[in-house]
């Protein structure tokens, strides 16, 4: 039996053809560079293919610490990551990925990220996208073990990350002022990858383990070895108890 739309069913299927491109554009372009969007944590794909669960751990016992909606707001906007938008419309998540795994850990589906580029109306592919952003410096490709990868190695979501945990002793030792921070992406994998062969340091190591591993850490930080690293200063740093003095603040 055929079936017949009528004059307006015709009319209407018509309209919603012409309507509906025009809503797609605009779903995708309604992001603009330079502003900051509370998007929802699951819909940021990644561009790295690991974390520090020791730094996830860190951070989400401090967002643990603001007790009221008014300090965790305040919290969550100091902590805004960055992202950029894919020519199929998607939001990659370029710096926060620690943060947002820890809010959505916490409980909260929406993060804040800053839009560093839109390329959802550019006509790139999604491979010349990926030359962009590998061009830009704005994706990690190697593993949670310091090998390459390709960017359809990267996990889906944020949940998929793996555990890597020389990114956390790298991050370790930037809060402690054991190399300057710079605004370049992925500047601690670059550190952590340094320290790989360098300092023992396992999954679910024990807190002394991570305090021995800090303190060799900022050794080889301070060595003319790492000089070639974005931040290095060449200065050793000595702490105490370190664990207890790192914050997410």
């Amino acid at each position: 039996m055929q079936f017949r739309l009528g004059f307006w069913g015709t009319a209407v299927a018509l309209l919603w053809g012409l309507l509906l491109p025009a809503f797609s554009i605009f779903a995708e372009e309604e992001y603009v560079v330079g502003e900051t969007y509370k998007v929802l944590i699951e819909d940021l794909k990644p561009t790295q293919y690991s974390v520090s669960r020791k730094e996830v751990a860190i951070r989400l016992k401090t967002i643990k610490e603001k007790d009221d909606d008014d300090k965790l707001v305040k919290h969550k906007k100091k902590k805004a990551g960055s992202a950029v938008v894919a020519p199929n419309g998607q939001l990659y998540i370029v710096d926060g990925h620690h943060f947002a795994t820890a809010l959505a850990e916490y409980g909260h589906n929406k993060v804040y990220v800053d839009i560093l580029a839109n390329f959802s109306d550019s006509g790139l592919t999604m491979a010349e996208f990926w030359e962009k952003m590998i061009k830009k410096k704005w994706v990690y490709l190697k593993d949670n073990h310091g090998g390459d990868i390709r960017p359809a190695n990267l996990p889906r979501s944020l949940k998929g990350l793996k555990d890597d945990p020389y990114r956390g002793l790298a991050w370790m030792v930037r809060k402690l002022h054991g190399f300057d921070e710079l605004d370049i992406p992925f500047q601690e994998f670059m550190w952590g990858d340094f320290l790989r062969s360098r300092v023992s340091i396992k999954t679910n190591a024990s807190n002394a383990a991570w305090e021995k591993a800090v303190h060799e850490a900022l050794k080889w930080a301070a060595s003319k070895e790492a000089r070639h690293l974005p931040g290095w200063h060449g200065r050793e740093v000595t702490c105490g108890d370190i664990l207890s003095s790192i914050g997410d603040d």
